[in-house]
Formats: structure tokens, sequence, C-alpha cells
């Protein structure tokens, strides 16, 4: 589940973040396929950035509790899986569901559109976190591995790099202090 505001239904994300999670990890293990959770920055309050592997959780949203519940309960499942945090993911996409596309239809349609300006990330190309996900797999790589882009960034940067590069008018974006 990567849908932000749709984890505010707690018993929705957690029947998917991490019971249905453990459950498929465990299903894996018994026939020996890998298992790969894919996590997010959210379970951090994003205080102390960037963070390791190894650093203290502290989610401050429903979605970033659900992904960290959903960590422990795989993690305390299998041996064996692997948990991927990763951050601001972009690029194709047929469902058109990421972040580039979102903000690429309100921009086209002419609307504003608010972006926090004090949210800096590592914005990470989908297919990038995709070959890095099946080389780690195929090592056997276990446990919680951050993957993510090689350059921090604003999010209001980074939407201003997106609709340049898209053509589209950089003026509908509004930063805002999402710490204030």
């Amino acid at each position: 589940m990567t849908n932000v505001d749709g984890a505010k239904r707690p018993r929705n994300s957690h029947t998917i973040q991490t019971a249905a999670a453990q459950r498929c990890c465990a299903r894996g293990q018994r026939s020996g396929i890998p298992f790969v959770y894919f996590s997010t920055e959210y379970i951090f309050d994003g205080m102390d950035g960037p963070y390791r592997e190894e650093a203290q959780s502290n989610p401050l949203s429903a979605y970033g509790r659900s992904k960290w519940e959903g960590e422990l309960a795989v993690l305390a499942a299998c041996s064996h899986a692997l948990v991927l945090r990763t951050t601001v993911v972009y690029g194709q996409d047929r469902g058109q569901k990421n972040y580039a596309y979102s903000l690429m239809r309100t921009l086209a349609a002419g609307k504003t559109m608010r972006v926090a300006e004090d949210q800096v990330s590592t914005p990470t190309y989908n297919r990038d976190l995709a070959k890095a996900t099946v080389e780690l797999a195929q090592r056997g790589t276990r446990g919680i591995i951050h993957v993510c882009g090689p350059e921090r960034m604003g999010r209001l940067e980074f939407a201003r790099t997106i609709a340049a590069d898209l053509g589209l008018d950089s003026n509908l974006l509004v930063g805002y202090h999402q710490c204030s």
C-alpha cells in the first residue's frame, strides 16, 4: 500500500501492510521463495536524516506507522526477508500513480499544487529501484536496506525539476512549510 492518505484508515492499512505481508512472507519462506517488503522513509520523524538502516524509527503518520509495523511483522515471520526502504519513487508507471504523474496532471490542468518546501528526500527512479531489488534478492540479502536515489533535494525543487522537464508551468507550484 503506497497511498499515504488511504493509510489513514487503520484497519485497511494494518491488513495490507502487516497481516497480509506477514502471511505472504511466511508462505514464501516455506516454499524457499525470496520475499521483499517495500517500506518508506515515513517510518522516521524527519528530524535527523539522512538515516542509516539501524536508526530508531519514529513514524508521525498512520502511513509511516503501518509501514513500520509491516517491517516488524515481516522480519519476525521470516528469517530470509528483505526490507527495502525507499522514498519518492518516480518514473514510468502504467497506473500513473506516482508523485510525478500527480504533479503532471495537476499542472497540465492549470491548477496550483501545494508542495512542501522543507521536506528533503532522495528521489528514486523506479527502474533503478527494480534493478537494485533484483540484484539484492539474487544475492540473498536479508534484513533492512535503504535504496534511494543519489541526490538529496527538497520536494519543491524536485517538483520544479519535473515541471521544467515536462514543459509545465512551475509558477503553479506553491511552496509551504510542512513543519510549521
